[in-house]
């Protein structure tokens, strides 16, 4: 009995909207195609909505990517740095140089400068290390030591200041 009332619910509701389309004909259509139309836009809408969401996010993880390396690339200041210390320098570099399309040029030109003075710094570590600190040369190696160990005394600072419009959600 069940099947029977099925097949003849379905009977009256194809010979219903037989009658209307026959009444309506192109009105129906035409109402059918714009309802269509609004769905199909919502939901293109909504899907750009979550590309775009996604884009942000993804530019927003690259970037903290960076900003971590160049955190552990200030913890190197002043250090004797090993082998390893050294090839994560390098890296580094090059890591930042890879991301001149995620920011500003003069951020990756401060990042640029900031790994380098860390390898001088080193390097100078090494020579005042090697030799004794007696010759001319040696003060004026001492002094140029001095000097940029003081320059790099605030790069926590500046590495925060100079990462801050990236890091910020509020400017999405």
């Amino acid at each position: 009995m069940f099947e029977g009332g099925g097949i003849f619910i379905l009977n009256g509701l194809e010979r219903f909207f037989s009658t209307v389309f026959n009444l309506f004909g192109s009105d129906l259509s035409f109402l059918l195609e714009g309802l269509l139309a609004l769905a199909i836009a919502y939901f293109a809408y909504q899907q750009n909505k979550i590309t775009k969401e996604n884009i942000r996010q993804n530019l927003y993880r690259e970037r903290m990517e960076i900003y971590l390396i160049m955190y552990k690339v200030v913890l190197l200041i002043g250090k004797d740095l090993t082998h390893e210390d050294r090839n994560f320098l390098n890296e580094s570099y090059w890591k930042v140089e890879y991301s001149k399309f995620l920011f500003s040029e003069h951020l990756v030109n401060a990042l640029r400068h900031l790994i380098g003075q860390i390898f001088n710094l080193s390097e100078l570590n090494l020579e005042l290390n090697s030799v004794s600190a007696t010759s001319a040369y040696d003060l004026k190696t001492r002094e140029r030591h001095d000097a940029l160990k003081n320059d790099l005394n605030d790069a926590e600072i500046r590495i925060n200041e100079l990462f801050r419009p990236y890091l910020d959600f509020s400017n999405y």
